[in-house]
């Protein structure tokens, strides 16, 4: 009974020290690499050392930390370095591929650090600009055609200084803006933002139904103040006292080209002398008479 005893425990003493033999003697084997999903490094050629968490047998990190995994060509760019790129560089550097075990990401996201000017920044500024100076009689606002492209810069720790002035417009509805870039008092880039004018212009409204031959007046119309891309004619007045060639529906705009000049009326008394005259057929006959009513 005593010797089974001294056996069991034998047995039972390897099984719990075996496997933690086991593991510690196979933690030196190999190389462990750990992905994070995203990094940012100060250099543009990344490292195996630079983007994972390496372990390993001394050897196998020596090497492996050193091999290059691509490039950061400009600021703000990312590269993606995937399991299957770092297997592949580790064989270009003479280790074996089989005995890389991974952890984390699939893969990690590199890039460096950058300060980025979007083109919403660009357009604030102008904007700005373009309200503190003059406007031209009739403007109304500005509006943005566009965004300009981002400007990325590598090094964003430096004071930026950002100065705008107006550019030559190849229109008169066109305003444009340059924003000149300054770091560390070295002028770095520019944009160029460019605004459409919206004007103010008057415009006529029909406030009740207006039938054909009916004058415009202040009962019928509504005189309003609207945005346009076009300036309005120096020469505007309102069309009070003209006639509607056609009906008007209410809530339609009254333009000049639906309206004529009104006809004077004839005011003829009775028995006043008149001149009658009858043209047909290229015929013309004048006579005088009286008017009977």
């Amino acid at each position: 009974m005593k010797r089974r005893t001294i056996i069991l425990t034998i047995i039972l003493s390897w099984a719990v020290a075996g496997p933690a033999a086991a593991v510690e003697s196979g933690a030196g084997s190999g190389l462990r690499i750990h992905l994070p999903r995203r990094l940012t490094i100060e250099n543009d050629v990344p490292t195996l050392g630079q983007v994972g968490v390496l372990l390993g047998e001394q050897r196998l990190l020596d090497q492996a930390e050193k091999v290059t995994l691509g490039r950061i060509a400009m600021p703000g760019q990312e590269i993606t370095v995937s399991r299957a790129v770092i297997l592949s560089r580790l064989a270009a550097a003479g280790l074996d591929a089989s005995c890389v075990m991974f952890s984390g990401a699939d893969s990690v996201r590199v890039s460096r650090p950058h300060r980025t000017v979007t083109g919403g920044d660009f357009v604030q500024f102008a904007s700005a600009y373009l309200d503190s100076a003059p406007k031209a009689p009739g403007v109304r606002a500005f509006e943005p055609v566009a965004a300009p492209p981002d400007l990325v810069l590598a090094e964003p720790q430096s004071a930026l200084t950002f100065t705008a002035s107006a550019a030559k417009s190849p229109a008169a509805n066109l305003a444009i803006v340059e924003i000149e870039v300054k770091q560390a008092a070295a002028v770095v880039d520019s944009r160029r933002v460019v605004f459409r004018a919206r004007y103010n212009r008057r415009v006529v409204k029909a406030t009740a139904d207006i039938a054909a031959g009916e004058f415009i007046t202040h009962d019928n119309v509504l005189v309003e103040t609207v945005a346009s891309d076009y300036p309005e004619s120096a020469d505007w007045v309102a069309p009070y006292g003209l006639a509607a060639r056609r009906a008007i529906a209410a809530g339609s705009t009254v333009g000049l080209d639906i309206l004529a000049p009104a006809r004077p009326q004839a005011v003829i008394k009775r028995n006043q002398n008149v001149i009658i005259q009858i043209d047909r057929l290229g015929l013309l006959i004048t006579a005088t008479g009286r008017a009977l009513q």
